[in-house]
């Protein structure tokens, strides 16, 4: 094999692996951003954000860490960041990466009815806005 082929074949994997890694990163901080600006009662929402790798994954979760009233809110953001990490870790070049909350609540717990009384911006998860800024942020550190 000539060597101007073999090291085309190098670069070739070098930007895959380059690629792969700036998809798991994107990825991980969509979930973060999900994750963190969820609102916590007793924690089932924020631990439903769950991170799949081929198909969306539909099922509903008991909480982490079952509590009330935000009582748990910490520790359920990291268990659900922490079953993210583990998946997105696993990812090979090419598979699709969901991230998928079924609780049948999340839409309300999304809209302006209940962001605006916590004074926090409607429509974050839901918004088209997120993922693009996020993107460009993160491409930005590669």
């Amino acid at each position: 094999m000539p060597v101007y082929t073999i090291r085309f074949d190098r670069l070739a994997k070098a930007i895959e692996r380059g690629v792969n890694e700036s998809v798991k990163a994107i990825a991980i901080a969509v979930d973060q951003a999900v994750v963190s600006s969820t609102r916590v009662d007793t924690g089932r929402a924020r631990s439903n954000w769950l991170v799949s790798l081929g198909k969306s994954n539909k099922k509903s979760i008991d909480p982490y860490h079952p509590g009330s009233g935000g009582s748990t809110e910490a520790a359920n953001e990291a268990a659900a960041l922490a079953q993210a990490q583990g998946v997105i870790d696993s990812r090979k070049l090419g598979q699709s990466i969901h991230i998928t909350n079924s609780v049948p609540y999340i839409g309300k717990l999304d809209s302006w009815d209940g962001m605006l009384s916590l004074g926090m911006q409607a429509g974050m998860v839901a918004s088209r806005t997120i993922v693009p800024a996020i993107i460009k942020r993160e491409l930005r550190r590669s």
